[in-house]
């Protein structure tokens, strides 16, 4: 099986970061590596951001999962298709528009 990066930059509608990121570290990572194939999560805060000739929202979290799948599009859908029900408990703190999702393989590491 093939492992792929899976990264997610996001926010929290105003007025609740706090309960966002509590939710997020508390409840949401547990329940998306619960997920056969989620080999790891770590979620980051978002200290420094630069977007070149775009218009990007203000991001709160960058979340990093490793998957070990066939098929990281496939993977994906499986993890949306558990949000929001009691496998994984969603949260109306989070503010869905502008948020950013991205899968790579690795090319090289040194």
């Amino acid at each position: 099986m093939a492992r792929f990066t899976y990264m997610i930059l996001n926010r929290a509608k105003p007025g609740q970061a706090e309960e966002f990121k509590r939710w997020y570290a508390e409840q949401h990572l547990s329940d998306v590596r619960r997920v056969e194939g989620v080999v790891d999560a770590k979620l980051f805060a978002v200290d420094f951001q630069k977007d070149y000739d775009l218009d990007l929202p203000n991001y709160d979290v960058m979340t990093i999962y490793e998957l070990e799948c066939d098929d990281p599009e496939a993977k994906i859908e499986e993890i949306k298709a558990l949000s929001g029900t009691s496998e994984m408990v969603g949260t109306d703190t989070i503010e869905k528009s502008g948020m950013a999702q991205a899968v790579g393989h690795l090319i090289r590491q040194v």
